[in-house]
């Protein structure tokens, strides 16, 4: 990992945002914990789709710019889908 990508990696507005972290139930947040997410998504079959995880991005802390751009995008997608793009832009 370059110089560079560590920073991005350690920047609170990346690794404590909303785009990083996932609101789980409490066997899912046992279960999760410190384990590095590729391995937790393999070991306990998490349903990438339901948890906003993109499967389109490697899932490597290498990828871990890439992972935040396209899950990014799935949350936005997620709650134009909730409220409406109308709404949405009426509020932006």
């Amino acid at each position: 990992m370059s110089d560079e990508e560590f920073e991005f990696y350690k920047d609170p507005l990346n690794c404590n945002s909303i785009l990083n972290l996932q609101l789980l139930n409490g066997s899912l947040n046992q279960s999760k914990l410190d384990t590095p997410l590729i391995d937790w998504v393999k070991d306990k079959n998490i349903d990438l789709e339901n948890q906003l995880i993109p499967i389109s991005v490697s899932l490597e802390i290498k990828d871990f710019r890439a992972f935040i751009d396209e899950r990014k995008k799935l949350l936005k997608n997620k709650i134009l889908s909730i409220v409406g793009s109308d709404s949405f832009e009426k509020h932006s």
